[in-house]
């Protein structure tokens, strides 16, 4: 029985490297436009693979120790509209953390600016007095 086999090399001690261990689960990995049929197939039979031992557990009432992503069940229901940055953390917690760096310097830059076109608006009002201190009109 392929469960039974399956079982067998999964719950080994020591772990084979054709078998993936991630503590935030399996993700979907992108493919890119160039990516050659002959790996589409070998991937799409992967997943079919896939799809038939978890329905095989299902319908035996087994318990299967695999984990997946939040992304990856966000992905599979349809739900990829509601995926943001905050999901980025469950996939690769190293790069979500420098998109959060990056964002905040972002952030910084963006109310520096902010304070320099209040900075300049005074400086140009105060070059507007004139000798005897009234306020002169600036017209657009």
């Amino acid at each position: 029985m392929i469960t039974i086999a399956f079982s067998k090399k999964i719950y080994k001690d020591v772990p084979l490297p054709e078998y993936v261990d991630s503590r935030s689960g399996l993700y979907p990995a992108p493919l890119g436009r160039n990516a050659k049929a002959s790996v589409i197939t070998k991937i799409r039979q992967k997943y079919k693979f896939l799809g038939k031992f978890m329905a095989k557990a299902l319908m035996d009432t087994r318990m299967i120790d695999m984990s997946f992503s939040i992304v990856f069940y966000k992905w599979i229901l349809g739900q990829e509209e509601t995926l943001n940055l905050e999901d980025l953390v469950h996939i690769d917690r190293n790069l979500y953390e420098q998109f959060k760096k990056l964002q905040s310097i972002v952030h910084i830059r963006d109310k520096l600016v902010s304070q320099n076109h209040l900075i300049n608006k005074i400086h140009n009002k105060k070059r507007l007095k004139s000798k005897d201190d009234c306020q002169l009109e600036n017209s657009p």
